[in-house]
């Protein structure tokens, strides 16, 4: 799925989420509110997640590997 043209998540900038807001023609500071919101979302959440993965399913090392990578990106946007 291309956002803004672009395909490869790691090549995303702020020019490309403009360019999806206006493919579906909202104002580009929605997209960067909702985009904030849930970067300082993200690390709570799937720490929760990983909890209740671990509650339910036992310790895994994949999940913590994941986690770590989400709280090394922490939310940081293009």
């Amino acid at each position: 799925m291309k956002l803004g043209g672009e395909n490869r998540p790691a090549w995303l900038q702020t020019r490309h989420w403009k360019g999806f807001a206006g493919d579906i023609s909202i104002k580009h500071s929605l997209v960067f509110d909702i985009l904030s919101q849930m970067a300082g979302e993200i690390v709570p959440k799937s720490e929760a997640t990983a909890r209740n993965f671990h509650a339910t399913y036992g310790s895994y090392d994949i999940v913590e590997r994941i986690l770590e990578v989400i709280k090394k990106t922490d939310g940081k946007l293009a």
